[in-house]
């Protein structure tokens, strides 16, 4: 059996618990998960059910990983906690260096807010509530150099390898800004 890493192993249950709260999971993504968390040598006995589960239906599998989270010893936040802590996940993310851009994590925290603007709002600011506004910035600027991607010829492609690092470089500054005015929020 492996003993797994447990701060990696907390941080995980963390983020596949708020995962839920946020509703990103449907209920067939939960049985694998489950079966995952089992393979890297987590156990409980409702864990195991729900890996067991073929046909499963959020009714069933829902609580089910709820009394799994708590026989691991993980609380299930609320929608506010959720929220910031799949916001603060997905901006770590983008503070890494190295060879991957930040551009999957700004997309991750774009379809966490967008899928529950209940949460991440003020008076109808989406966003705001998880001081998030400028990422959407950064998402545009990706989009468009997707959309210039398609129109590029050759000669132009390094112009736009330059522009892709640009946004990265934007994106790892608006992170670490993000990470100083929120040294505790969503941990």
């Amino acid at each position: 059996m492996m003993i797994p890493d447990r701060s990696k192993v907390e941080r995980d249950l963390r983020c596949f618990a708020a995962k839920f709260v946020l509703g990103i999971y449907q209920s067939w993504d939960l049985p694998p998960l489950a079966d995952e968390l089992l393979d890297r040598g987590l156990y409980s006995p409702s864990l195991h059910e729900l890996a067991m589960a073929k046909h499963a239906i959020m009714s069933d599998a829902g609580p089910l990983l709820i009394k799994a989270l708590g026989e691991l010893g993980v609380s299930v936040p609320s929608r506010d906690e959720a929220a910031w802590a799949m916001a603060r996940m997905n901006i770590e993310q983008m503070c890494k260096d190295g060879e991957h851009s930040p551009e999957v994590a700004v997309y991750e925290l774009w379809k966490t807010v967008g899928q529950n603007r209940d949460v991440a709002a003020i008076e109808g600011d989406h966003g705001a509530g998880l001081d998030v506004r400028e990422f959407f910035d950064v998402c545009r600027s990706y989009e468009e150099l997707d959309w210039d991607a398609e129109e590029q010829n050759e000669s132009s492609k390094m112009d736009l390898a330059a522009r892709r690092l640009a946004v990265d470089a934007r994106a790892r500054a608006l992170a670490a800004a993000w990470l100083a005015r929120h040294p505790s929020q969503g941990m």
